[in-house]
């Protein structure tokens, strides 16, 4: 009887150990495909916010400014939503930077000049794009595979 409750133990550990492998395989394929996600959509929100600081430097209209900014917070929202399936702290850190970067844009003045207005824009896209590229390096995005 001994013998049968070592083969019973011996199987559920090996069960145990399979499905330990198959959920860690999982895991590494949802992760990867998180960051991937992840990795593309910093991309497409850097290239908006680049979009949107040219617009700015250009004789653009305010009505092609504003609707840029809106491509930069849709571009923002998917950005988020990778970020979320990926890492909490990538998360926080995305959601921190668009947060500085509304507020800066929030602060440009209503009665600014549009060189002035301008001026402000392209700053938070600046500081916003140097944020964005910090946690795209420390989420691993640019790593070659």
């Amino acid at each position: 009887m001994a013998i049968g409750h070592v083969r019973v133990r011996r199987a559920a550990a090996a069960l145990a150990a399979t499905t330990l492998a198959l959920t860690l395989i999982g895991c590494a394929d949802s992760v990867e495909e998180a960051s991937g996600d992840y990795c593309s959509d910093v991309d497409t929100l850097q290239s908006e916010v680049a979009s949107l600081e040219s617009l700015v430097a250009s004789d653009a209209t305010l009505d092609e400014i504003d609707a840029q900014s809106e491509a930069v917070s849709e571009a923002y929202d998917a950005t988020a939503g990778s970020a979320s399936d990926l890492d909490e702290a990538v998360a926080s850190a995305a959601e921190s930077a668009y947060g500085d970067f509304q507020d800066a844009v929030s602060a440009i003045p209503g009665d600014a000049t549009l060189s002035e207005a301008a001026e402000q824009y392209a700053a938070a896209s600046r500081a916003y794009t140097a944020s964005l590229a910090t946690i795209a390096a420390d989420a691993g995005c640019g790593d070659s595979d």
